[in-house]
């Protein structure tokens, strides 16, 4: 393993062990962890024939190593560690946001989870699922719990025959599994049929009958539509995804099932919906008219939304979601929270770390009034037009080069990947369009205690001071981070450069791999001043 993983042809590795009573699999695992731990490379380990709480997968685990008992998880992990490397490679993805970004959108999400919680439940009651949903911009259909066989009646006369009846029960994820689904009911006597039939159902799974709940809904017309599945779960080692699956009777045809990571560009979530089998079957199919992919579209953003902002939210479940003209309708929903906060959290497990939050503030110095910002996606425009504005000279002293692609660089300094790089803009204040006059960039190393920084200011703004302002900026967010150490890469000519460093504290040496570059490290940054 250790010689594969140093091999530069090597970019991953699976490692399949087949355990059998000539070894202590725990032993093998105790001699594997610093091996992997040490590489940079991705490796996913499988062990053939065991439980999922064997110990040696429960070691790995617990040292943060991908550790699986069968392969098509281990297949499907190197799938996901492709797709993050494409998303990465791809650059910028497309806007993020179809919904508001304000937090209130999702306060009756938070309400709803809190209420559950109180009452010791984990998995939410179907209408509450719904209410969630309507809560963040789904359409649902219309529902009504009853309590008893006379409020069940009185529903069925309020949303007007026919209805379907639904089991409400805690600890029943899937009322089709349970057989606690009716559909079809037509008038009040084959409801007091159901009614009957759906008590001794829930006696059955261990609810007594006077504690029986239904949810009444209206049923719907779907003879010009079509059912998906849509949902989002959280992977013990990916984080928020994000799928989407074909629903009702041909779910049981069309296997296929498309996902990715939470927060979805609006790219992404097209690209979802326009592979196959999704695109024959959302089209011209068995002589109906296409489905709109918008609201599909957007129902994907929405519940990618809803893991970044609510990550109390483990698994949501949408099927079917009912898809025609212009619609995208939740006709059933099931919902597992945790324990987890009910807002954005920096510490949550998404391999892709969603966003950092907005920030931008005004300062003044000897260079007068500038403003500072977060990078966004949205400023690769602006970004593209500072590198062009730079001289060869600036731009030789902060990329080492003159070849690099400036469109490579914009990208890489505006891409949504706040958890590994952090970049930061001194902005005109003065500008309409948003000039940006300086910009800084930490890039954390694959030890993950040291980063990388980079630095540059626009040719007439130099020697204002803006490069001691975003250093200070810099420092500070690795102090944030609790890095231990941050490092420069400065070319031997760059003197101006070689004085601030010096002066800041930063220990000088000569890069071993290039002599004509200077290393210069900050250890210990994470208490310094």
């Amino acid at each position: 393993t250790d010689y594969l993983l140093n091999r530069p042809e090597c970019s991953g590795i699976v490692l399949s062990v087949v355990t059998n009573p000539s070894f202590d699999p725990l032993e093998l695992a105790k001699k594997l962890v610093p091996i992997l731990k040490k590489s940079s490379k991705p490796a996913v380990t499988v062990w053939i024939g065991t439980e999922s709480d064997f110990p040696a997968i429960k070691y790995l685990r617990k040292n943060g190593i991908v550790a699986m008992n069968d392969m098509k998880g281990a297949c499907r992990a190197i799938r996901l560690m492709e797709q993050f490397r494409k998303f990465k490679s791809d650059g910028v993805p497309g806007s993020y946001s179809v919904i508001p970004s304000d937090p209130a959108f999702f306060a009756s999400a938070r309400k709803i989870i809190q209420t559950a919680r109180r009452e010791g439940r984990h998995l939410l009651y179907e209408e509450e699922s719904k209410h969630l949903l309507a809560g963040i911009g789904f359409e649902t259909t219309a529902g009504i719990y009853a309590g008893s066989l006379g409020e069940a009646i009185e529903a069925a006369r309020a949303l007007g025959y026919p209805v379907a009846m639904k089991l409400r029960m805690n600890g029943v994820l899937s009322k089709s599994d349970a057989k606690g689904v009716i559909l079809g009911i037509r008038n009040e006597r084959e409801l007091k049929g159901s009614w009957k039939n759906m008590s001794e159902r829930a006696v059955h799974l261990g609810q007594p009958e006077e504690g029986l709940g239904v949810f009444l809904q209206k049923t719907l017309d779907s003879d010009n539509r079509r059912e998906l599945r849509i949902g989002m779960k959280l992977t013990r080692h990916f984080g928020p995804i994000v799928y989407l699956g074909i629903g009702g009777l041909y779910g049981k045809i069309f296997k296929g099932t498309a996902f990715n990571f939470a927060p979805l560009s609006l790219k992404e979530a097209r690209d979802m919906i326009s592979s196959e089998p999704f695109k024959t079957f959302l089209g011209d199919f068995q002589g109906l008219p296409p489905c709109d992919p918008e609201p599909i579209v957007t129902a994907l953003i929405r519940l990618s939304q809803l893991a970044v902002e609510v990550p109390a939210v483990r698994s949501i479940d949408i099927d079917p979601l009912l898809c025609g003209k212009g619609h995208a309708i939740v006709l059933d929903a099931h919902c597992v929270i945790g324990s987890d906060t009910l807002t954005a959290d920096e510490n949550a497990s998404h391999l892709i770390f969603p966003y950092r939050p907005s920030f931008e503030k005004n300062v003044r110095g000897k260079y007068g009034l500038v403003k500072i910002k977060y990078s966004a996606p949205e400023d690769k425009e602006n970004f593209l037009k500072y590198l062009g504005s730079l001289s060869d000279q600036s731009r030789r002293l902060r990329f080492h080069s003159l070849t690099s692609s400036l469109e490579s660089i914009a990208v890489s300094a505006v891409s949504s990947d706040p958890d590994r790089s952090f970049s930061i803009f001194a902005v005109d204040p003065n500008s309409d369009s948003g000039d940006i006059i300086a910009e800084a960039r930490l890039s954390q190393l694959p030890n993950r205690t040291s980063a990388e920084f980079g630095i540059s200011v626009r040719d007439d703004w130099h020697g204002r001071g803006l490069a001691t302002l975003l250093m200070d900026e810099i420092e500070a967010e690795a102090r944030r981070r609790g890095l231990e150490k941050v490092v420069g890469y400065v070319l031997k000519d760059n003197e101006n450069m070689h004085g601030m460093m010096v002066k800041r504290g930063y220990v000088r040496t000569t890069d071993k791999d290039d002599p004509n570059i200077d290393l210069f490290t900050l250890d210990n940054v994470k208490v310094s001043n």
